[in-house]
């Protein structure tokens, strides 16, 4: 898992998208990879690409919108 983070952040800062997919068929990717499953198995998959559009801003309320703090 560290590996693939670390190729995720890598792939960021050079502004490559990614997305990390553990809810695969796992028997069927490893058939059609033709990965010898006595030797190796698959546990995660992340494809990396460009995106078409931009990504919309990011909106994010205010801490004291959500939170009251009592004293």
């Amino acid at each position: 898992m560290f590996l693939a983070l670390n190729m995720m952040n890598a792939a960021a800062f050079k502004g490559i998208d990614s997305c990390a997919i553990a809810g695969f068929e796992r028997e069927a990717v490893e058939e059609i990879l033709g990965i010898d499953t006595k030797k190796q198995r698959l546990s995660l998959m992340v494809p990396f690409g460009y995106r078409l559009n931009e990504q919309p801003p990011k909106y994010r309320r205010n801490l004291g919108d959500i939170v009251k703090f009592i004293n």
